[in-house]
């Protein structure tokens, strides 16, 4: 049984919650706190596998309550967030402080709207709880404690970090006319733990790296508008949410909207993106890694890299060998860096990945694909 203790400080929603996850065979409530000073006397006692957290309660904070549970045990804890603001700003910073992940409330408030969220809060219950035991098994993986600190999610990089970036930045060299022809764009796909990657390796690029990187991320509506700020305040190139209809620029990074499928097309031999809120049942997830995938496998064919990062589930597993099927150049993060192996690992499976990659080895991979595709381009243009 996994042992669940939630944290919120309305009694509603906390029954509600706690409802939610009891009715699930394979978890077990065993306790609840509608503020931080019972929650750590709670969780302290009965030492739960999962914490659920509200991170907005009257005196000690959810931010406060993160950081005592994180110096005194291993436990992985989950956010629950609100829609407004102030929530996704509080979010993550709870990112920042080593929260494993998060989910958000429904936007209505309604606490009838609170069961449409029981099937992915079960389910992220499940692997936090998997997420912590791997790491218990196998310690010399990625820590839960070296979350806040390796991940720089939000703050200022140490001189040593910039150091580390400069040098990294060297050793991607300069680009023949040839390789800089290889490909025309980078897809990239990601969920639980995408992030913390995605923070390692973008502020690695230069401001002229030169093709647009499209990415999904899943995340809720809002919150990935903040992300995009949050990743664009740490890099040289430019992040942004995306919007439709606009041209795909180099040095550019488009973070797809929480709510719509993004898309790449050509026109006129110009790459724009295309937003698609459209909800057929088609895929699994919105916004999704296998759409975005899918459209690049289409239109650019072989001159594309796709790389699918740390991510629960398997979107973007499909995609992803369409792209490999189409000529393109293929890549996954590697088990022991990721928080969970879902995404990749189902790649992995497919054959669909060529390569596995820590988040810091994605810069110099892309530049040295790109380099090998120009050097067999011109043998065989030798023949």
């Amino acid at each position: 049984m996994i042992k669940v203790y939630c944290v919120d400080d309305s009694k509603p929603v906390l029954d509600v919650l706690s409802r939610l996850l009891s009715s699930d065979p394979e978890i077990d409530v065993v306790g609840q706190a509608t503020n931080g000073e019972d929650a750590l006397v709670g969780i302290m006692s009965t030492l739960p596998d999962v914490v659920t957290l509200d991170i907005k309660m009257p005196g000690m904070s959810g931010l406060e309550v993160l950081k005592r549970i994180r110096s005194r045990a291993p436990i992985p804890v989950i956010i629950v967030s609100s829609y407004t603001q102030p929530g996704v700003r509080i979010t993550f910073e709870a990112l920042e402080l080593g929260a494993f992940d998060f989910i958000a409330k429904p936007a209505s408030g309604k606490l009838s709207d609170l069961e449409k969220m029981k099937s992915e809060l079960v389910k992220l219950v499940k692997v936090a709880d998997e997420f912590g035991r791997s790491k218990a098994r196998h310690p010399g993986g990625v820590s839960k404690d070296e979350k806040p600190d390796s991940s720089g999610f939000g703050t200022e990089k140490p001189g040593s970090h910039k150091s580390f970036i400069a040098e990294e930045r060297r050793r991607l060299g300069v680009l023949t006319k040839e390789a800089l022809s290889a490909i025309e764009a980078v897809g990239i796909g990601s969920s639980t733990g995408g992030p913390f990657a995605l923070t390692e390796f973008l502020p690695i690029l230069p401001g002229s790296f030169p093709w647009p990187i499209l990415v999904v991320q899943h995340m809720p509506p809002y919150f990935t508008s903040y992300f995009a700020k949050k990743l664009d305040a740490k890099c040289d190139v430019k992040v942004k949410e995306a919007e439709n209809g606009e041209e795909a620029l180099a040095g550019h990074v488009y973070i797809a909207p929480g709510d719509a499928h993004i898309r790449i097309e050509k026109a006129d031999g110009v790459l724009f993106i295309k937003l698609d809120s459209t909800s057929d049942g088609h895929y699994a997830c919105m916004p999704s890694v296998t759409a975005l995938f899918e459209s690049m496998s289409r239109t650019l064919q072989d001159k594309s890299i796709g790389i699918l990062l740390s991510g629960m589930g398997n979107d973007g597993a499909d995609g992803l060998l369409m792209m490999k099927e189409a000529g393109a150049i293929t890549a996954v993060q590697d088990r022991t860096t990721s928080v969970v192996y879902g995404m990749p690992g189902s790649a992995l499976k497919l054959g669909a990945a060529v390569e596995t990659l820590k988040p810091s080895e994605i810069p110099l991979f892309i530049y040295n694909s790109v380099r090998k595709r120009a050097i067999i381009a011109l043998h065989v243009s030798e023949r």
